[in-house]
C-alpha cells in the first residue's frame, strides 16, 4: 500500500512470522509525487512476471511546471526497491482512473481519456485503443477497469462521472473492439474491484458500499451483497 501523510509503502504479509502484520518497507530513490488525502489515488497493478509494482501518476491539476505531466512509474520487488519512471515513447493518456495488466499479452490497459494499452517490453510504447462509449464526454474520472483473458475482453464498470445513465457495466472486445453494454440492474461504486473468471462474476469493495462487499454474477446481472 502507497501513499498516506509520509507517503510511504507498507506491506502485509500473509504468512510466515509476521503474518497478517503491516510494516514499512525501505524504498531507495525519488518516490512518485505526494497526494493528499482528499485526491483521487493514483491507479497501479502488480505484474508478477516482472517483480514490479506499475503505478499511473496523474499530473496535477494546476502544474507547477510543463514538465509536471502524467507519467508511468514502476516499484522494483526485487532488493533493493527502487522507484523509476518508466521511459516511454510516443503519446500516451493523459489521465487514468485504473489500470488492467494482460500478462499472456505483455501488454497493460488503462482508462481514463479514452482506452489505452502499451507494451511491457521495450521499447514501452502506448497505443489507443478506443473512445469512451455513451455520452461521457470521451473522459471517464472514476470508472473501474479488469481484463477477462479467457473472454479476451476489458470489463468496465461505472463510467458515468456521477451522471444517469452511466451507470452498469461495459464490456470491450478486444477481438472487434466493440462496446457492448451489459444487462446488469442496480449501481454500485466500488473502491476496488476484481474479476472471478471462474464465477464470471464482478467483484467490489468499498465506495458507496462502505465496508461490504458486492458481487454482479454476470449471467444474471443483479448486485448482490457478499458481506458475512
Amino acid at each position: 500500500v502507497l501513499g498516506g501523510a509520509a507517503n510511504d509503502l507498507w506491506q502485509l504479509p500473509l504468512s510466515g512470522t509476521n503474518e497478517n502484520q503491516w510494516a514499512p518497507l525501505k524504498v531507495t530513490g525519488q518516490s512518485p509525487p505526494h497526494r493528499s488525502a482528499q485526491d483521487q489515488p493514483d491507479p497501479g497493478v502488480y505484474e508478477a512476471a516482472g517483480r514490479r509494482l506499475l503505478l499511473f501518476v496523474r499530473a496535477n491539476s494546476f502544474p507547477a511546471s510543463p514538465s509536471d505531466v502524467s507519467a508511468l512509474w514502476q516499484l522494483t520487488l526485487d532488493e533493493p526497491l527502487t522507484w523509476s519512471v518508466v521511459p516511454v515513447t510516443g503519446g500516451g493518456p493523459s489521465s487514468a482512473t485504473s489500470l488492467a495488466l494482460d500478462e499472456e499479452g505483455r501488454r497493460l490497459f488503462a482508462i481514463g481519456d479514452g482506452v489505452w494499452s502499451m507494451s511491457l517490453d521495450a521499447p514501452n510504447t502506448w497505443s489507443f485503443v478506443s473512445q469512451i462509449p455513451g455520452n461521457y464526454g470521451g473522459a471517464t474520472s472514476r470508472a473501474v477497469l479488469v481484463f477477462d483473458e479467457v473472454g479476451r475482453r476489458l470489463i468496465v464498470s461505472d463510467m458515468s462521472n456521477g451522471a444517469p445513465g452511466g451507470e452498469g457495466v461495459w464490456t470491450l472486445s478486444l477481438d472487434t473492439n466493440e462496446w457492448t453494454q451489459l444487462d446488469v440492474r442496480g449501481h454500485v461504486v466500488g473502491a476496488a474491484t476484481a474479476f472471478d473468471r471462474q464465477r464470471d462474476r464482478l467483484i467490489q469493495l468499498g465506495g458507496d458500499q462502505g465496508g461490504h462487499i458486492a458481487v454482479v454474477p454476470l449471467s444474471t446481472g443483479i448486485w448482490e451483497n457478499a458481506s458475512t
